[in-house]
């Protein structure tokens, strides 16, 4: 995956699975969010593509949701003391002081 940004134009054209690629991170271990959210092509503004990620989240099944947030690793638990958190969760604790 490239680091370069990306704009609403590529990510309008891309195929199903290159958009799951390059934004399934987005959500905890949940590409589905992505994927799912392709559908809702095309994203007129950043804030347009955010409201339908959040649109797909929100209608998703109750078990999908909880899932999603099952998938998220305990703020200090053995994921994070073993050093297997993602990027993002791992500057979320550091943000918050957790892993003092």
């Amino acid at each position: 995956m490239s680091h370069l940004p990306i704009t609403l134009q590529q990510l309008n054209a891309m195929t199903q699975a290159a958009f799951t690629n390059a934004l399934g991170g987005l959500f905890e271990h949940s590409p589905w969010i992505a994927e799912q959210t392709w559908l809702r092509r095309p994203f007129v503004s950043t804030t347009g593509l955010l409201e339908a990620l959040n649109a797909t989240l929100d209608q998703a099944p109750a078990e999908a949701r909880l899932k999603l947030i099952l998938a998220h690793p305990e703020l200090t638990g053995r994921a994070a003391q073993r050093g297997e958190l993602t990027a993002a969760s791992a500057q979320e604790q550091t943000g918050a002081g957790l892993d003092q």
